[in-house]
């Protein structure tokens, strides 16, 4: 978890994140995922939605609508590179 709230780097849950995004295909706005989706390992949905947040403010990840009630999000190219992924936008 990141120590200063001004930080840009990233943690390790963030990578998390991005990485289960990008091998979801969540890379446009018609294919997003939800939180309850983001669910990894023992991290809490109130955790992944700080870290979400962050990455909306960075540039890293959009919210692209809803899923019943819950909003979708899914990675940018800005996120792709940060991970290093080579995935070609659609």
């Amino acid at each position: 978890m990141r120590t200063d709230r001004n930080s840009k780097e990233l943690s390790r849950i963030d990578y998390l994140i991005l990485s289960t995004l990008l091998s979801n295909n969540a890379t446009s706005a018609m294919v997003g995922l939800t939180i309850k989706e983001l669910e990894i390992t023992d991290v809490t949905r109130t955790t992944i939605w700080k870290h979400i947040k962050f990455m909306i403010n960075n540039d890293l990840i959009c919210q692209s609508g809803t899923n019943d009630r819950e909003k979708m999000y899914y990675i940018t190219q800005n996120g792709i590179k940060v991970i290093g992924g080579d995935h070609d936008e659609k």
